[in-house]
């Protein structure tokens, strides 16, 4: 068992019907120097699996909420649940393949179940292979992200990953009392973290003053002009791909390097 650290946490507790606190990853991958099969994708990451437990985790919640949720390994984990194959009526381009993308990113995830889902995608029109990773923000950061990717992937062709061999046996789950009594202890640390909010509060406050006063520096949270994009988001995610130049990439950074005052070479 293992407790969720405040941050992570806040991406459960912000999340909303229309705002989703997962993320995606899509990747392209090309079979055509092996003997692909959706079967023998789904047995490798099986075999890898040891090497990345937060797969198994699920979320508990403390009974009344007096503390942040826990991990806990799920006794009831179903690769078959998390590894989707899907098929898209060949030649299948970027369009269609940016619709589906759309789709799965739309859909909120199982809170009763481990917070990602992978879905390979076979029928793409260049005959590759596509992979719609969805993970939850509160069991995968940029680190843990790229950590993730390093145990599911190999660095060159004909290189695997040596994986104990041991059994995996699911951590008991901790019993409503046991979270409640532990929430109980912290509780009054926790309540001292209350107290700061008024603190904090005035803090925001006085920089938005200090701002005001002074035309320099960032600007002021919620102060942007309305556009045709400050409207209520719904559940439905649009997703759309381009090929830019990495050279234009580069051009625009140094272009906005040179023009931060802020800025150090």
């Amino acid at each position: 068992m293992e407790r969720l650290t405040g941050l992570d946490a806040s991406f459960l507790y912000f999340e909303t019907g229309t705002q989703h606190l997962h993320v995606c990853a899509l990747l392209i991958l090309d079979p055509s120097s092996g003997d692909y099969s959706f079967e023998g994708f789904k047995a490798e990451l099986a075999r890898r699996l040891p090497l990345i437990p937060q797969m198994r985790r699920r979320v508990y919640e403390v009974p009344l909420n007096l503390d942040h949720p826990v991990w806990v390994e799920d006794e009831n984990f179903d690769l078959d649940y998390h590894v989707r194959r899907i098929a898209i009526a060949a030649p299948a381009g970027r369009r269609e393949l940016a619709e589906l993308v759309g789709d799965i990113a739309s859909r909120p995830m199982d809170r009763d179940r481990p917070l990602w889902e992978m879905s390979v995608v076979e029928g793409l029109d260049d005959g590759k292979i596509a992979v719609i990773c969805k993970y939850h923000h509160a069991a995968v950061d940029g680190i843990t992200g790229a950590n993730l990717m390093m145990h599911l992937c190999d660095p060159e062709p004909g290189v695997t990953k040596t994986v104990p061999d041991d059994e995996w046996r699911p951590e008991p789950k901790p019993s409503d009392w046991q979270m409640l009594a532990e929430a109980v202890v912290k509780f009054p640390a926790r309540a001292g973290i209350v107290g700061m909010l008024p603190k904090t509060v005035g803090v925001v406050a006085g920089f938005a003053q200090r701002r005001r006063e002074n035309k320099a520096g960032m600007a002021i949270p919620f102060s942007a002009p309305r556009t045709p994009f400050n409207l209520a988001i719904t559940p439905h995610r649009a997703v759309a791909f381009s090929d830019p130049e990495l050279d234009g990439i580069n051009d625009i950074l140094v272009k906005n390097i040179s023009n931060s005052p802020t800025a150090k070479f």
